[in-house]
């Protein structure tokens, strides 16, 4: 598990990389799942490698609406390891992701004012 970050080969900068364990066909194996930050890509917010989905949006689903794991994972096409490590990854960064939180609603309210102007 590796927690400095580094850009890779395709302009993300990689911030974390874990190695969850996953059952496949009663066989005990593991898949390398990467949490990633791209300035391209949702802003730069933390996103897992490879999609568009976003930390905070699969830690909200887990520890606000107490979604399980599988339900997670059905409903963002992910597999379970890639909830877990975004889960995990979450629960480890609650400043950033208040601070996410709060950007998020701040939008909201611009949003909202906008529509409301005009």
């Amino acid at each position: 598990m590796s927690n400095s970050s580094s850009e890779t080969p395709g302009g993300d900068t990689l911030v974390r990389t874990l190695l969850m364990p996953q059952a496949v066909e009663n066989t005990n194996m593991s898949s390398t799942v990467q949490i990633v930050k791209t300035p391209d890509t949702l802003h730069g917010k933390p996103r897992l490698k490879g999609t568009r989905v976003g930390v905070l949006q699969v830690g909200e689903l887990v520890r606000q609406r107490q979604w399980s794991i599988s339900e997670v994972a059905d409903q963002l096409s992910l597999d379970d390891a890639q909830v877990r490590a975004a889960t995990e990854y979450y629960d480890e960064h609650p400043e950033l992701m208040d601070t996410l939180r709060a950007q998020k609603e701040a939008r909201k309210r611009s949003v909202t004012q906008q529509s409301r102007a005009e």
